[in-house]
Formats: C-alpha cells, sequence, structure tokens
C-alpha cells in the first residue's frame, strides 16, 4: 500500500489501513498552502464548496483523535537517519532496497519521524505484518493476525482478561461489552516490572472495521480483539508499547492503555518464543 497523506479526503477503509481515492490525494493539505493549520480548517469549513467542508470536518476530527490517543503521530513518513523520502511521488528506483537496509540495521524498532514499513522495506498499515516482523528480526516466533498471532506464535500468556464467557453469537453490543470488561478486568493484574522488550500486546481498537472478523476466526482461539503492538522499555525504565495504526508508529506508555473507555485498551500481554 502506498503511504498517503491522511488529510486527502475523501477516503475509504479496507482491511486495517484507510485508503483514499488517488484523485483526491493530498487536496486538503494543497488548499491549505501545503501545511493543514486550525485557521486553514476554521476557513473550510465556512466555505460555499461541500466537499471542501467534508474534509475540513475530517480534518478536525483527525486531530482530536490523535490527541485524544495521548500518543505520538510521526509527522513525516521520512528515515530521519538517512533522509529517506517514502511518499509515493518520490519512490525512484533503488529506494526498496536503501529503505530494506535502513530497516535491518535499525538498533530499535521505533525512531522519531519514522513510518511504518515491513522486513522487505514496503510500508504497511497492518498492525500484527510489522509488529511481526519486528519480532522475527529478533529472533523470536511470531506469525498470525491480531487475534491469532499470541496462540500460533506459541507465546506464553503473562496476563489476559479473557475468559472462556466470549459472546455466543456476534453483534455489535455484545462484542463492545466483552472486550471491556476483558480490558478493565487486565488492567488490575499488570506488573509492568515483570515486562521485557518484545512481549506481545493485544490491544482493542475502539472503531475498528474488523471487529466481525476477528469475532469469526478468533473466537475458537478465544480472542477477539483487532490490535497489536509490543512492549520496548524506554530509558527512564518505562514499558511502552509501540503500534502501527494506518502506517504511522505510536508509541503509548502502557500505562495510558490500561482499562476501557480508550481509543485504545489492552487486553492481553504474552511472551513470545524464541
Amino acid at each position: 500500500m502506498e503511504i498517503l497523506e491522511i488529510m486527502g479526503v475523501p477516503y475509504f477503509k479496507k482491511g486495517s489501513g484507510i485508503h483514499i481515492k488517488k484523485k483526491n490525494r493530498g487536496k486538503f493539505t494543497e488548499y491549505c498552502g501545503g501545511k493543514v493549520t486550525d485557521e486553514c480548517i476554521k476557513r473550510a469549513k465556512k466555505s460555499k464548496n461541500p466537499k471542501l467542508r467534508k474534509r475540513a470536518t475530517f480534518a478536525a476530527n483527525a486531530r482530536k483523535w490523535k490527541h485524544a490517543d495521548g500518543g505520538q503521530l510521526v509527522p513525516k513518513h521520512q528515515n530521519p537517519a538517512g533522509g529517506i523520502t517514502l511518499v509515493g511521488k518520490d519512490r525512484r528506483k533503488g529506494l526498496k532496497e536503501r529503505v530494506k537496509a535502513w530497516w535491518n540495521d535499525l538498533p530499535t524498532d521505533y525512531s522519531d519521524g519514522m513510518c511504518a514499513i515491513d522486513s522487505q522495506g514496503n510500508p504497511t498499515g497492518n498492525c500484527s505484518k510489522y509488529s511481526n516482523d519486528v519480532l522475527r528480526k529478533q529472533g523470536y516466533k511470531a506469525i498470525g493476525d491480531a487475534w491469532t498471532r499470541v496462540p500460533f506464535s506459541g507465546a506464553k500468556v503473562l496476563y489476559t482478561g479473557y475468559d472462556r464467557n466470549l459472546p455466543k453469537e456476534y453483534s455489535d453490543s455484545s462484542y463492545w461489552a466483552y472486550l471491556n470488561g476483558v480490558a478493565d478486568k487486565v488492567a488490575t493484574q499488570i506488573d509492568s516490572n515483570t515486562l521485557q522488550d518484545y512481549d506481545i500486546v493485544s490491544l482493542m481498537a475502539q472503531g475498528s472495521n474488523a471487529t466481525q472478523e476477528a469475532y469469526s476466526e478468533g473466537k475458537k482461539h478465544g480472542r477477539i480483539h483487532t490490535h497489536t503492538g509490543h512492549i520496548r522499555i524506554g530509558d527512564d525504565g518505562i514499558p511502552y508499547v509501540i503500534h502501527n495504526v494506518h502506517n504511522r508508529l505510536y508509541q503509548n506508555k502502557l500505562t495510558d492503555l490500561l482499562g476501557s473507555g480508550k481509543p485504545f485498551s489492552v487486553v492481553e500481554i504474552a511472551r513470545p518464543k524464541k
């Protein structure tokens, strides 16, 4: 998937990533003169053009969602160390190989200004693909989607809010009610001092469009969440969750993701196998 300017609406969802029609990519950013500002959003909301008003509304909502998450939205699709730009129009010959080499040389899997790419140097909006690639790079067994990677990888469950009382049939109300309970339950169990780098973190993601797929494929494995990431212990000794959201890497304090009622909530933590 090409890396997209998220302000270039209209857009449509497919799988776990946001896809924007080619003809509309970056139009709102262009309208704002290259940088989306609060002043530009306010001006566009007053426009007589309905499409422009729609783009302005989405831009405003996207900003609110970013801040509510409490995490860091990577500002530019770029390798800060090597200056490799990954925006579609600049994907010149040899870029993929350079990005792959850069990815393999990274001492960590998160850097300010870094977009989410897989081990082949391709941009990816798939949370499990990105995290699995990072763990495999470290020698761990890591396969499966968000809802299957723990059982498929043979990871040892450290903390979980799951029980055997999964909803017998899918409905939005039963799905979210159950996972909110799971998130609240596991939040009381976790001792941050027991965690280590690359522990697998399973999360519920509010507003996910993959809930029915997760329920259908994951219920036999006892897991129906739609999002995932992994732990990195910061220089401050605090465990952070690194996770891929629509091609952008977020770094959240684990404690900020505990309990229900948040954009992302932890439901399980497991230790991968070598």
